[in-house]
């Protein structure tokens, strides 16, 4: 059984684990995982990117699409 400290000894501190403190042994998410393939909601968020930077006029929502996802591939390869 752990003995209680007297009043001259000081305890330490109880130390709070931080919430973004990453855990032991776990695997890596998808996106700190190398050579991932990029989720549906990146190339969405790539694409309107691509979209806004045209204006928000003209070109092919499916080559935005595309083109989006060919970037991302891409950048994830590195």
């Amino acid at each position: 059984m752990p003995k209680k400290p007297t009043k001259t000894e000081k305890t330490a501190p109880a130390v709070e684990a931080k919430a973004a403190d990453p855990v032991p042994n776990q695997p890596a998410s998808d996106e700190t995982r190398p050579n991932r393939a990029p989720s549906h909601e990146e190339i969405s968020r790539r694409a309107h990117e691509l979209w806004v930077k045209r204006g928000g006029m003209g070109g092919n929502a499916q080559e935005d699409w595309l083109r989006a996802e060919q970037e991302l591939r891409f950048s994830t390869r590195t």
